[in-house]
């Protein structure tokens, strides 16, 4: 299956299959799972052991993980001076007493999990140390990430049992990369501290991605060219203003729970008005500015604003987004960036999202000019309609117009659509009674990305 990207305005997207057993009580409920029918101790005491391609970020979240269920972790040696003291043997666990007694905890990284349409891959093996009662854990990831979403699993786990643990396997992975949230609606946006909460429990449902595009924030759209201001009052905090400093704290939140923060500015008509030259060079100066603040992905939105429909404006346009995402590239991604300081591809919600805003004549055209972006860039829709629930056919003819895939904003549930209600029940319960939103549509089974 190819990638879909399906992000969803203030509700999130579950991954991983459903499978016919959990025994362990894991959500999303992991792809495979085999207990052997034995249990392991974990004492209070825990040595963390780690392969030298895990981040820092990962080691931490394995110290809370582990500290929030009552645990006391130790650094051991990283898992290359593991081998040169142990053996190269991956099964042979060190003495305890030479790491100070207790279990273990063991993160790795093989890059040869990795595999095409299988996203964060990972294994987790739960097992007695030899010859002992006591617990070794075993984490290996893809890659680094990888390995992070793996304690999202331990983390559920323990919160069953933090003493006494069921030995087994688990092998895991996503079925869809990019796994998240768009908080793009009008109305008050999410405060500072709602927004690092949610990234904790998106960490703990191995989520990955969130789009920032509050329309109600001025400084995303009436003021996208400005900076946001250095403090706000109390009235503005309410209204869901946010201040340098709460930004800086909500990409550092953001970091640790592996969520990709993406911070997307709204320039609106002026990205498309001939006469506005010095437009692109606005927004990367924004971007640079909060690229200080600890953004390391951007989004484009120039939706809810005047269609193009002649070859000159639709050209311009989609130069235009080749323009900025080459800026970016020359910028923070040229040979010698860390990894940790790159900007990921840029995400673009284009004028033309959903299908009944124009002509299939001129839709054709608008996506045969954005076509000529460079094939990185994420091209949002929305199908047929603003409220379309995603299906296979939309995103064919959306891939047939762009020429390669397409992205879904999945714009439901979506407060400003109806202000008077609350949306707190399933969406196929919400979908049949609220009919103005989508009928009683349901999201395919085997929904294809192409």
């Amino acid at each position: 299956m190819k990638t879909i990207r399906i992000l969803l305005p203030a509700m999130l997207l579950c991954l991983g299959a459903w499978a016919q057993e959990n025994p362990y009580g894991i959500y999303p409920v992991p792809h495979s799972t085999q207990q052997t029918g034995q249990t392991a101790v974990l004492t209070e005491t825990v040595n963390i052991i780690v392969d030298e391609g895990i981040d820092q970020y990962t080691t931490d979240r394995a110290v809370q993980v582990l500290e929030e269920h009552g645990k006391s972790p130790l650094s051991a040696p990283p898992m290359g001076e593991y081998h040169r003291r142990y053996g190269s043997n991956e099964q042979s666990t060190p003495p305890t007493g030479e790491q100070g007694g207790g279990c273990i905890l063991r993160l790795g990284v093989d890059a040869s999990l990795a595999t095409p349409g299988k996203y964060d891959r990972h294994n987790i093996t739960i097992r007695k140390q030899e010859g002992s009662e006591l617990a070794e854990i075993i984490i290996v990831g893809e890659n680094t990430d990888a390995t992070f979403y793996g304690l999202a699993s331990l983390e559920q786990i323990l919160d069953a049992d933090a003493d006494n643990i069921a030995c087994g396997e688990i092998q895991d992975y996503a079925d869809v990369k990019n796994r998240g949230i768009i908080e793009g609606y009008y109305g008050v946006p999410y405060s500072a501290e709602v927004s690092q909460d949610l990234f904790r429990f998106m960490a703990r449902y191995k989520m990955n991605m969130y789009m920032y595009g509050a329309k109600s924030d001025p400084y995303h759209s009436q003021k996208w060219a400005d900076p946001y201001p250095t403090s706000i009052t109390s009235e503005q905090k309410k209204l869901g203003y946010l201040s340098q400093s709460m930004l800086r704290n909500i990409t550092n939140t953001a970091h640790q729970c592996k969520v990709n923060f993406i911070w997307a500015i709204h320039p609106g008509s002026a990205f498309t008005n001939a006469s506005n030259t010095t437009v692109v060079s606005k927004i990367m100066t924004k971007f640079q500015n909060m690229y200080r603040l600890g953004v390391r992905q951007f989004g484009l939105c120039v939706d809810d604003v005047s269609i193009p429909t002649d070859d000159a404006t639709q050209q311009l346009n989609a130069s235009r987004v080749t323009e900025l995402q080459n800026l970016i590239d020359q910028r923070w991604n040229k040979e010698g960036v860390a990894p940790e300081d790159t900007v990921k591809p840029l995400n673009v919600v284009p004028q033309l999202y959903n299908f009944n805003q124009s002509t299939e004549e001129n839709r054709q055209k608008f996506y045969a000019a954005l076509s000529n972006s460079p094939a990185k860039v994420d091209v949002y829709i929305t199908g047929q309609k603003t409220w379309t629930v995603p299906n296979t056919s939309d995103f064919q003819l959306g891939k047939s117009y762009l020429g390669r895939e397409v992205s879904w904003w999945w714009n439901y549930p979506c407060n400003d659509q109806d202000v008077t209600k609350l949306f707190p029940m399933d969406t196929y319960t919400n979908f049949s009674i609220h009919r103005r939103i989508d009928g009683s549509s349901r999201l395919e089974a085997n929904l294809q990305g192409a």
